[in-house]
């Protein structure tokens, strides 16, 4: 979605376990990668996979949340955001996910993921953008929540994307591929 750009600076606010960090430094040679996570126990483990640094993983930093803030504010040139969802993209590989889009906590999600991109907003520099992501099919939480940053912070919408879910049971794994929405949200 975004492998087009050129940033400098590339945050990415919901790391987890650094799949999209890895992929970030790879796309982003030059760019300094800045991965945190709320989740204590996922940030240690973020810590522990870039530790030692390598190649690619020399490059990327894993702070404390409120590090990031602190030392990324106003100079993000990219903050990537793989927010936590309800997983209906993902369905046949997380069965459990299907309790997650009962409505007192999709509306609790739709809250987490509003703040997120809010929280986001102060590390952008000028000219910067967030990708927003969700491997989920709900509307609420894609398409609501990028008018929602249109609307209330003056987002420009571009490169809106929905993926489907495909493959059967049976079908070779070529067929396979996860639901997902992405947006790429700037001024």
């Amino acid at each position: 979605s975004v492998s087009d750009l050129a940033p400098r600076v590339v945050v990415d606010l919901c790391a987890g376990k650094g799949t999209k960090t890895r992929q970030l430094a790879r796309t982003f040679p030059d760019a300094e990668i800045v991965a945190t996570d709320t989740d204590a126990p996922r940030l240690a483990t973020l810590r522990r996979v870039f530790e030692g640094g390598g190649a690619a993983h020399g490059r990327v930093r894993v702070l404390g949340f409120d590090e990031v803030l602190d030392d990324c504010l106003g100079r993000a040139d990219l903050v990537v955001l793989d927010v936590p969802c309800s997983n209906t993209g993902v369905l046949a590989r997380r069965p459990e996910a299907k309790y997650r889009a009962m409505t007192r906590q999709h509306e609790r999600l739709t809250d987490t993921q509003r703040q997120i991109v809010a929280d986001a907003i102060r590390l952008l520099a000028p000219s910067g953008a967030i990708l927003y992501s969700t491997c989920s099919l709900q509307p609420e939480e894609n398409q609501a929540i990028a008018r929602w940053a249109k609307t209330w912070h003056g987002f420009t919408i571009s490169r809106e994307r929905v993926t489907l879910p495909a493959g059967l049971p049976g079908d070779p794994p070529s067929c396979y591929r996860d639901g997902s929405y992405s947006v790429l949200l700037s001024r």
